[in-house]
């Protein structure tokens, strides 16, 4: 299984480029919105939601399956569901469908049909369904299922995880004088399920939101050394 990217390191990455570009201070909680949008942001990328970079240039991938992408492993899932009345519920994490079929050990694709050709193919006195084909039609947290079968097994991307850094108070003592301090709280917290390899792409779209240019310097060459290092 890929190893999770701490939240605590991408805090202090993001905490520390900041104090290096004019020591600009993010809260803990303008830290957790920014990151949470990152991955939000890089995950709709990756399946294909907008074809949009971060710096507003058109993606083009051609002859590149998106749901493929190795960025995605950690969110795939797999599920095997009961049909009740002709109708599937589908589990509320579900950001993308890859395929539906009739069970996990003896799969056979279930067809994915649209409003239109399901008129088409039901309605039309001259083109009878072939009654061993099953089709399903999607829709917002269901799937209507037209054929006999009483489950099915889904294969579905997960929304990711929103990821969070918590803070707990310590009280450090040196000699008369009581401080106290907050510090990251380990418990509480909640890593992102991003491989950690796009640590350091998480870290390039946090520090956009909070405005410092892409092409810093520093961050370039820090992005370079990370993606050679892989």
């Amino acid at each position: 299984m890929s190893k999770m990217t701490s939240i605590k390191l991408i805090y202090d990455t993001v905490t520390d480029l900041l104090d290096k570009n004019n020591g600009k201070f993010i809260t803990a909680d303008e830290f957790n919105r920014y990151v949470k949008l990152a991955s939000l942001e890089l995950f709709d990328e990756c399946i294909g939601a907008t074809n949009k970079n971060i710096d507003g240039r058109t993606l083009v991938a051609y002859g590149r399956n998106q749901n493929t992408d190795k960025r995605l492993e950690p969110f795939r899932r797999g599920v095997s569901l009961p049909v009740v009345g002709g109708e599937v519920t589908l589990p509320e994490d579900c950001a993308k469908i890859l395929a539906v079929v009739t069970s996990k050990s003896r799969p056979k694709a279930l067809i994915r049909i649209d409003d239109d050709r399901l008129g088409m193919l039901f309605d039309n006195p001259l083109r009878e369904p072939n009654e061993d084909d099953i089709y399903y039609l999607e829709e917002r947290g269901t799937l209507q299922i037209f054929g006999i079968i009483d489950r099915v097994y889904l294969q579905y991307l997960k929304t990711p995880t929103a990821p969070e850094y918590k803070e707990v108070n310590t009280v450090i003592t040196a000699g008369s004088r009581t401080v106290t301090r907050k510090v990251y709280d380990p418990v509480n917290s909640v890593d992102l399920e991003w491989n950690e390899r796009e640590a350091m792409d998480i870290v390039r779209r946090v520090l956009v939101k909070v405005g410092i240019p892409i092409k810093d310097s520093f961050l370039e060459q820090m992005m370079t050394a990370t993606k050679n290092d892989n």
